[in-house]
């Protein structure tokens, strides 16, 4: 995943979450995740009650269902080899994260 801020111009940072941390504070819980390129930081994400409209939204769009499909077809076709045809011989496939 890709992430960036106001603050860091238009420069990108390459982002993975790493868990869902058992801590809870009141009705949140914790996601946390790190950057690794250009600069490793650790980032932590309180997601509460009140945001999970939005996530539900979001998980929802068509932009992101559409990722989700093609994850699914890449994976069940990894075995026969047809996937990295599909996206070209160059590019991995991040199946297995």
């Amino acid at each position: 995943m890709r992430i960036g801020s106001d603050g860091l111009g238009k420069r990108m940072l390459d982002f993975h979450f790493e868990e869902v941390s058992g801590e809870e504070r009141g009705e949140s819980a914790v996601l946390v995740g790190k950057t690794t390129a250009p600069v490793i930081w650790r980032v932590t994400l309180q997601v509460s009650v009140d945001d999970i409209p939005s996530l539900i939204k979001t998980i929802l769009s068509p932009p992101v269902l559409r990722l989700v499909a093609k994850y699914f077809v890449r994976r069940a076709l990894a075995p026969f080899g047809y996937a990295q045809r599909l996206r070209g011989a160059k590019e991995e496939l991040p199946i297995n994260r």
